[in-house]
């Protein structure tokens, strides 16, 4: 074991070692080419190849460089282990936020997901990217844990405006606040295209799956959404659409505003 990870070391100290494999990834590569993808100087490329070319996972051709047999499988799981990083790296912030015991899904079915975390310098842009999802679309469900005017105001007109069917499943608090907010729960209840259903406990994310697209939402204690997350994969709908229905069939139905 040591001597696998010592070989994953050596490589990973030297960002153009990294990339050297990533361009013969695809096949034999002279060392003009690998100079000008990389951006490194010959005498780089030179002590890169070199160095690889010890380790067993580069040989040099007549042509230039190429990967041995086991260079080939090295880098594709190595290229392999790269994505997965990346994907756990930007999956953190939301699954630091997301109530364990709701989601089920391995972070690996996130691979293909849009992630948006809320950043100093943009601390609305998770919230925008969900409201951006809520326009334009015929049907919507969602799981609402927070009553807010940006996010009235935008289900208001999609419904009114657009004719957007909405099924929604709320806490009785954010219910109470959108009663209070005056006449336009009455106004999308007599559309006939509304249906509001009560949940008896808090509801801790939020959940909101349109015709193509599925967004989860995960909230701080203060009810500030810290991270969204964006899928059209089928796994990750299925299991929004299986969580909604959870809730759904949890909840009582209101007749009227």
């Amino acid at each position: 074991m040591n001597e696998a990870v010592s070989a994953i070391e050596y490589v990973t100290r030297s960002i153009h070692r990294v990339r050297v494999l990533e361009q013969l990834r695809s096949g034999e590569r002279t060392r003009g080419e690998l100079e000008a993808s990389i951006d490194a100087s010959s005498r780089t490329i030179r002590r890169v190849t070199d160095g690889l070319s010890e380790a067993g996972w580069v040989q040099q051709t007549t042509a230039g460089f190429a990967l041995t047999p086991t260079g080939t499988v090295f880098a594709e799981e190595f290229a392999e282990t790269l994505s997965k990083t990346e994907t756990l790296l930007e999956l953190q912030p939301f699954f630091r936020w997301f109530p364990r015991d709701v989601c089920s899904l391995s972070p690996e079915a996130f691979e293909d997901a849009t992630v948006t975390v809320r950043k100093p310098h943009s601390p609305y842009e998770p919230v925008d990217r969900a409201l951006n999802r809520v326009s334009g679309t015929d049907t919507i469900r969602t799981i609402a844990p927070i009553n807010a005017p940006f996010y009235n105001e935008t289900y208001y007109k999609a419904i009114m405006e657009d004719s957007a069917s909405v099924v929604t499943v709320l806490s009785e608090d954010v219910l109470s606040m959108l009663q209070r907010d005056g006449d336009a729960l009455e106004d999308v209840m007599q559309t006939g295209r509304v249906e509001i259903y009560v949940y008896p406990d808090p509801i801790s994310f939020g959940l909101l799956i349109t015709d193509e697209v599925v967004a989860i939402g995960a909230y701080d204690d203060d009810g500030t959404m810290q991270a969204l997350v964006e899928s059209a994969d089928e796994t990750i709908r299925q299991w929004a659409i299986d969580t909604f229905e959870k809730y759904r069939k949890a909840a009582t139905e209101i007749e009227s505003a």
